[in-house]
């Protein structure tokens, strides 16, 4: 276990996101590094990285990484990340899919 926070106040945080299948993965890794490359508050060394992580019923499941210069504000980059996310998204035309549920009545 590494306490990253020891000694330092910088800390990682990280976004999770769902894309609908046959979404330009590449496109949406730049967009979504463009994000977080033009917000001062993220830190540039680390860089910030985006990841696929895998494959879901009807979604892929990408995550965001990022460090910020002091963990008080980490929240608060996350949920301007997520707003920006939303509306660069419908812009694009990336689909954010909404979960599915099937319901049987017997």
């Amino acid at each position: 276990m590494v306490n990253w926070t020891l000694g330092n106040s910088t800390r990682r945080f990280e976004l999770l996101l769902n894309v609908a299948f046959g979404t330009d993965l590449e496109k949406t890794e730049k967009l979504l590094l463009g994000l977080m490359e033009n917000d001062p508050r993220i830190l540039k060394n680390p860089h910030p990285f985006v990841l696929v992580n895998r494959f879901k019923t009807r979604t892929l499941d990408l995550s965001m990484k990022f460090w910020v210069s002091h963990f008080d504000i980490g929240l608060d980059v996350k949920s301007d990340l997520i707003r920006a996310i939303e509306v660069l998204f419908r812009e694009q035309g990336i689909g954010i899919p909404f979960p599915r549920q099937n319901v049987s009545v017997v």
